[in-house]
């Protein structure tokens, strides 16, 4: 899961919950210089290792928790790109939430025509996907 300064922490908290229930391995990688990550209402926590440290690791899946601030800030960032991108040539479950499809995924071309679902009015600032309205989607990326 990679945590950006600004995460939604209902949308990174309740997904670690749950598939830590599951007995899945969760890696929490910061998005910034420091493990230390502090969500759109201020809460600090600390990731496992930061993105920097983690770049060339090839993980099952990819989780995007969004957010006003947190989809921003993973969208504005380079070594996300490229990180979500090396997981999509390999096949891997990508997994925004709510804005971080609309942000991060279709603000940098990484939708490629796929159909995606993202909150709020977001989907018409983007361009290389389909958005459908319904609660969730799955497409493949």
């Amino acid at each position: 899961m990679l945590l950006a300064p600004g995460f939604e922490e209902g949308e990174a908290i309740v997904v670690i919950d749950i598939l830590r229930r599951l007995h899945l391995n969760v890696e929490l990688l910061a998005c910034a210089e420091s493990r230390a990550v502090v969500s759109y209402h201020d809460i600090p926590m600390v990731a496992d290792s930061t993105l920097t440290e983690r770049a060339d690791a090839l993980y099952d899946a990819v989780v995007l928790p969004g957010g006003p601030q947190g989809s921003v800030n993973l969208a504005a960032s380079q070594a996300v790109v490229a990180f979500i991108s090396a997981h999509d040539e390999a096949g891997k479950l990508i997994c925004p939430i709510c804005s971080a499809a609309a942000r991060v995924l279709g603000g940098n071309g990484l939708l490629k025509g796929r159909r995606y679902v993202c909150s709020g009015e977001l989907w018409q600032d983007v361009s290389d996907g389909e958005y459908v309205d319904q609660r969730w989607w799955k497409t493949g990326i």
